[in-house]
């Protein structure tokens, strides 16, 4: 069985079939890609948002430890006060 020449015009459409459908694959990986890099964008933002929430809540973690402290502090103070006060009571007291 022999073989059929094609003609210049079969091969220029078969070249001008596959131009067209590279072309659009070309397009439908480029809004592909698009879509992925806007979401990627999205990505950075909210991780970046959640770091400054992590510093600010540090911070707020940092404020709470001092208070905390301070009270304890305090407390501590009151309870030293109210010792010495009952054992002078205690003395007056005999």
């Amino acid at each position: 069985m022999a073989r059929k020449e094609r003609t210049i015009t079969e091969v220029y459409n078969v070249l001008t079939d596959f131009i067209t459908f590279t072309k659009h694959q070309f397009e439908v990986v480029e809004k592909r890609f698009e879509l992925v890099n806007g979401q990627l964008h999205l990505m950075s933002k909210e991780i970046r948002d959640i770091k400054v929430e992590q510093q600010e809540t540090g911070k707020d973690i940092k404020m709470l430890k001092e208070d905390v402290v301070a009270v304890g502090k305090s407390i501590y103070k009151q309870h030293r006060t109210l010792e010495t006060h009952s054992r002078r009571l205690v003395k007056l007291e005999q």
